[in-house]
């Protein structure tokens, strides 16, 4: 891991911290400018953390329906769920 990844990860930056080699290497590709390429690498890491955030929600190993108007509950425990 280089320095760079190393804070990357100490800001918890860590899909652009796994990625970055790739992430360079597609920028350089395209030729975009210093704003246009920052704008990429943190979109990327923004679409990660909302597709984390997502898979906490409603794909977790056991997931619960709680239903305040009923005294019924509905768990779930397969994970096929997802």
């Amino acid at each position: 891991m280089t320095p760079l990844q190393q804070k990357l990860e100490q800001l918890n930056l860590t899909t652009i911290s796994r990625h970055l080699d790739q992430m360079l290497a597609e920028v350089t590709a395209e030729n975009l400018s210093l704003a246009q390429t920052l704008e990429a690498i943190i979109d990327r890491e923004i679409e990660s953390r909302y597709q984390r955030s997502i898979e906490r929600r409603f794909c977790s190993p056991v997931c619960q329906l709680s239903l305040p108007s009923t005294a019924f509950t509905l768990t779930i425990t397969s994970p096929e769920f997802c």
